[in-house]
């Protein structure tokens, strides 16, 4: 809602980026019709959806968040049936969260709804708690209390093995595969140990997003290790000639190029042999190589 609110303030900076009010105006600049409706309710409702099952719906584990969606909606039915000021924080916590999603440009990130899975899981709780005992005779009492507790471990323990065991292997397979380039994020959690007056400098074709390994690798070092992204012919013996030979250089080169590698070497004599990830799960085709280059007084005869 503040991304909303405040697009297009100067001040906003990148959050203008990701609000996805245009839509919305967009959808009524030449008229209103069915399709536009459809249009709408699906843009409105497809947050709400992820609320009872999110993905990866083609999957179809023992116990899929999409499978214990029956208790999710039993548990808002009986919230609505006792409209309380609990249960009207609730109800409003999970419809304030779908609709603001829905406000954006990718309402279907999963990271957008990290903020109401707690509403969800007191929503099945209340689904447990209640329906169970409607259907045991009142003589059942222990039944009538055990079962509700036994129906949330059952889903807690569940959901947890859906996380680790099926959807997290999805994920990684997703997200690996979506970026069209190699794991800069490697790059990033490779570089937590270097000393402060180090500078990360990735060379790939094409080039990597600084943005998201950026600032990951500046919140875990506390701004003491940049990173620069660049492709290998943006980076030629002029650049390397100009760096400062008082700072240490980490360069990540595609394990292919082996042009780039031979050049470092050449305005580097110190650097490091090539270091590889310690990851297990990287793939080689996203993997780069890392060579190492420590301070030093040594500086390269200038080309006459």
């Amino acid at each position: 809602y503040f991304v909303s609110a405040t697009t297009p303030n100067p001040f906003a900076g990148r959050m203008d980026t990701v609000s996805g009010t245009g839509f919305f105006t967009d959808l009524v600049a030449d008229g209103f019709n069915l399709n536009d409706a459809l249009a709408l309710a699906e843009h409105v409702s497809l947050p709400a959806v992820f609320l009872i099952a999110p993905p990866p719906w083609n999957f179809e584990p023992m116990i899929n968040p999409g499978l214990i969606a029956g208790v999710f909606l039993i548990g808002v039915a009986l919230l609505i049936r006792r409209l309380r000021v609990p249960s009207i924080v609730i109800l409003g916590w999970m419809a304030a969260t779908a609709l603001g999603n829905s406000l954006m440009v990718d309402r279907t990130m999963q990271f957008r709804y990290i903020l109401v899975w707690s509403a969800i899981a007191i929503t099945v709780a209340v689904g447990a708690l209640y329906l169970v005992p409607l259907l045991l005779p009142p003589s059942r009492l222990w039944m009538r209390r055990a079962l509700p507790i036994a129906v949330c471990t059952a889903v807690a323990f569940g959901s947890i093995g859906y996380y680790f065991a099926t959807y997290l292997p999805y994920f990684n397979r997703e997200l690996r595969n979506k970026p069209g380039f190699r794991d800069d994020v490697d790059v990033a959690l490779r570089s937590l140990d270097f000393p402060p007056n180090t500078d990360v400098i990735v060379l790939a074709r094409p080039r990597t997003d600084p943005n998201v390994s950026g600032v990951l690798l500046a919140f875990l070092t506390n701004d003491q290790v940049g990173l620069e992204s660049r492709q290998p012919f943006e980076f030629g013996a002029k650049s390397l000639l100009g760096l400062p030979r008082d700072r240490n250089y980490a360069f990540y080169v595609e394990p292919t190029d082996s042009d780039t590698m031979n050049l470092i070497r050449q305005y580097f004599p110190n650097v490091e042999p090539p270091a590889y990830s310690d990851y297990p799960f990287i793939p080689p085709r996203e993997e780069f190589v890392l060579l190492f280059a420590p301070a030093s007084d040594w500086m390269p005869p200038a080309k006459k």
